[in-house]
């Protein structure tokens, strides 16, 4: 194999001809809403052949068309030596990519000599071309799908993306919903034009399975892609289809999986909100989002998951805390602090809610409730003994002494040290019980340091 034959093609732009027939298969042009290639390019009959006047032309200086855009595919290996894999070397001129791409000890060289080699690198895909199936093998493998992975980050040539999308569109279900190929998809959004990743969007929110998608520990990552990196205008159309019910609603938010998918939404729509430009556009999102979010704020705060969205909203859209907060917190908050998931919906709102309404809550939890008639306890004496509780006493510990240092709070500064005053005197009085729970320590400690 060392006399193998240089790669042969056809050089358009320095008149050279082939005129030998390829010896692989036609490709087949994948189906799939749109198109995402440019007219120029077409799948010849008698092999896969790729015609350019634009950018893929080749340099006329050059003895090697690189940019593979004006000839026939390599259909042999390079006159190149790999130092020290002569195995391997031996591997990829018996045409074996796919296995070498499955090794373990041999897919980190396989990753670094695509982009390094021009050369083997389209012998490489050249031969992956010819051999139905291997890109969704490699992208499903163990090892293979980080070699699948180098395949979609270095697919310049039109025709090698539109290999990888009709191999994608050919078992899409199947490669989404797989641990490792779900990685491959993702690399679409990070490297593939634009109208490319719109059509693989638009196919993925097209079907059925789409919900089942979002609540899938793989899947949710490709989901999780698309929110990340296409504007606004193309995924409101997946929130639509979450908000389109409560059930649906529900169904998602509440969801190990889905809740991730709704914070990461919040996440960018926040963003948006504050920006003039698209400001009315995630106005929109919101307020059907919001209307459920509010008419359900205490059981959304009670979940094990979907808690974690009502602390994003707090945490992110200033234009909708405040009336989640005194919607849904106030009035509820002895409760609601005695919860194991709504107590930190309590905490965040503590630490991150305006100023009028910390002070809301504060006032609620020092002077809102009556002592209980047998034992004379207050609100605080039963949260400090809670295991829940306890965690939002030291929330309030801190939104009385350091608020009380910021402007914001100026008005409310002589109240919230008289709180926070109280506070100190009812821990101090208990200090020697609450040193035996490492939550009571940790809030002796928070004291210490607050007074310092």
């Amino acid at each position: 194999m060392g006399d193998a034959k240089p790669p042969r093609l056809m050089s358009l732009a320095n008149g050279s001809v082939n005129n030998s027939k390829p010896t692989h298969p036609r490709m087949p042009r994948y189906h799939a809403p749109g198109n995402v290639l440019n007219n120029n390019y077409f799948i010849s009959r008698s092999g896969t052949r790729a015609y350019s006047s634009g950018s893929f032309a080749s340099n006329s200086n050059s003895s090697v068309d690189m940019g593979y855009g004006n000839g026939y595919m390599y259909n042999y290996a390079p006159q190149l030596t790999l130092d020290g894999e002569a195995e391997l070397e031996q591997c990829l001129r018996d045409g074996k990519v796919e296995m070498a791409a499955k090794k373990k000890e041999w897919y980190p060289l396989m990753t670094d000599l695509l982009p390094t080699s021009p050369l083997w690198k389209h012998y490489i895909y050249a031969v992956l071309m010819r051999e139905p199936g291997s890109f969704q093998r490699l992208a499903a493998h163990v090892f293979g799908n980080f070699f699948a992975q180098t395949l979609v980050k270095h697919a310049t040539a039109p025709v090698h993306q539109q290999w990888i999308m009709t191999s994608l569109f050919e078992n899409l279900d199947d490669l989404c919903f797989n641990r490792y190929a779900c990685r491959v998809v993702q690399q679409i959004f990070d490297h593939f034009p634009p109208d490319t990743k719109a059509v693989l969007f638009n196919t993925i929110l097209q079907r059925e399975d789409v919900l089942r998608m979002t609540n899938d520990g793989n899947a949710n990552h490709v989901i999780q892609k698309m929110i990340e990196d296409l504007p606004i205008a193309y995924w409101r159309n997946l929130l639509d289809i979450y908000l389109a019910g409560e059930g649906t609603f529900f169904n998602i938010i509440e969801d190990k999986f889905g809740c991730r998918i709704m914070q990461l939404a919040v996440d960018h729509l926040a963003i948006a909100y504050e920006d003039k430009k698209s400001h009315l556009e995630a106005k929109a999102c919101l307020e059907p989002f919001m209307a459920l979010m509010i008419d359900n704020c205490e059981r959304l705060s009670s979940h094990e998951y979907a808690n974690y969205v009502v602390q994003q909203v707090i945490k992110c859209i200033s234009g909708y805390r405040s009336e989640l907060i005194r919607t849904c917190l106030l009035r509820n908050l002895l409760s609601l602090s005695q919860e194991k998931y709504a107590s930190h919906v309590v905490e965040c709102a503590l630490k991150c809610g305006d100023a009028q309404d910390v002070y809301l809550m504060l006032e609620e939890l020092f002077d809102g409730y009556m002592p209980e008639p047998k034992t004379g306890r207050n609100c605080i004496d039963v949260l400090l003994y809670h295991q829940y509780g306890n965690y939002v006493v030291q929330h309030m510990l801190s939104a009385c002494y350091e608020n009380a240092k910021l402007p914001e709070f100026a008005i409310y500064r002589s109240r919230l040290l008289e709180w926070g005053d109280r506070l100190k005197a009812l821990i101090d009085t208990n200090s020697s019980y609450l040193s035996r729970y490492s939550s009571g320590k940790k809030m002796l400690h928070s004291l210490d340091h607050l007074l310092k």
